[in-house]
């Protein structure tokens, strides 16, 4: 190995292990995903979307709650994976959180994953690609939070046990 390959590998193995100590020095925030910092603070255009029986969404049917807004797709294994702890957490603050799952696929498509699968969200199918385009959601899943105003203050990946209890404490703020 020439001495260029050993100094990439080595700043490499160093660039990892400052990650993985910051990580958990600061396990008890969440972490935005890079690219989205200029989101937070912005509201959320809700209303572009409709539910499964066709009505749109309103600011203000949202209002006064934070919402949980999850990008999905039937055909996304990470997000059948995080299914289980996003389903906790609505039943857990049901009444004090908005839950929002959005995804392109068709409504016939959904109504046969969800006879095998449990999603407890207000669904939103067939997703116009230009609304996930112009929200800039580049990979599934994605979650945003929302605070009560609609604002968003977080941009997540995948849902797991090592940040649900750090979703749920944001909510309850």
């Amino acid at each position: 190995m020439n001495t260029s390959n050993l100094i990439k590998n080595l700043s490499l193995i160093i660039l990892m292990l400052s990650f993985d100590l910051f990580k958990s020095q600061n396990s008890d925030a969440l972490f935005n995903f890079p690219g989205y910092d200029d989101l937070i603070g912005k509201t959320f255009s809700v209303q572009q979307f409709s539910n499964i029986k066709d009505e749109n969404f309103s600011v203000t049917n949202l209002s006064g709650k934070p919402t949980v807004i999850n990008f999905w797709s039937t055909i996304c294994e990470p997000c059948i994976e995080e299914m289980p702890h996003l389903n906790n957490l609505y039943q857990e603050l049901n009444d004090s959180a908005h839950f929002i799952g959005i995804t392109f696929s068709t409504k016939e498509k959904v109504d046969k994953f969800l006879l095998k699968h449990t999603f407890l969200f207000d669904l939103i199918t067939d997703a116009d690609y230009k609304l996930i385009e112009q929200n800039r959601i580049t990979r599934f899943p994605m979650t945003i939070l929302l605070d009560k105003d609609q604002k968003i203050t977080y941009v997540l990946g995948q849902v797991n046990a090592e940040n649900v209890a750090l979703i749920r404490k944001e909510l309850k703020k």
